[in-house]
């Protein structure tokens, strides 16, 4: 005669017949700063990196980075667009500061990441690093404002939160002006 077996246990066996079950977790430390420091909204790319990783293959669909604003309010999270062993549990996370954040001065975040190993092993950051999150790009000021004909300036542009170097970045004023 056979045992008669609750739903739960029925329930329950299903459960890790079909569902994996995670492995205990592992706890990252992440270095203080992200690499780089500050960067903008859907173009900065931007790198994490930690010890204390599990053993394992990551995929970096796997991985979810969490950008909390240090003055408080709701966080924002992100799919990892790398993940790179750089030596024994030292791996290095990349993301894109993601486009739907919005700030209309530098605001601080605190970034965390979450994920699992190919056998599903979870791991998690115990700190955080620290990012700033710049506005727009914009151009303050270009001296001077304007020219004649056939005259040869020197041009100052002047920019705020902008990734232009000065000697490097080239210029546009437009169709029939060399630069």
């Amino acid at each position: 005669m056979g045992k008669r077996i609750g739903a739960h246990a029925v329930i329950a066996a299903v459960t890790a017949l079909l569902c994996p079950v995670l492995t205990s977790g592992q706890t990252v430390t992440l270095s203080p700063a992200a690499s780089p420091a500050s960067g903008q909204p859907g173009i900065t790319v931007i790198n994490l990196t930690g010890s204390g990783f599990p053993t394992g293959t990551i995929q970096l669909t796997a991985v979810t980075v969490s950008l909390e604003p240090a003055a408080g309010g709701a966080a924002v999270t992100t799919p990892s667009t790398a993940v790179t062993t750089i030596a024994g549990s030292t791996r290095r996370v990349t993301f894109t500061i993601p486009a739907s954040i919005s700030v209309a001065a530098p605001t601080s975040y605190a970034v965390s990441i979450t994920g699992t190993t190919a056998t599903n092993t979870a791991f998690a950051s115990t700190n955080t690093a620290a990012l700033t999150v710049n506005p727009d790009a914009q151009i303050l000021s270009v001296a001077p404002p304007s020219g004649k004909p056939g005259q040869t300036l020197t041009v100052s542009v002047t920019g705020a939160f902008t990734n232009l170097v000065q000697g490097a970045t080239v210029v546009s004023f437009g169709a029939g002006i060399s630069v």
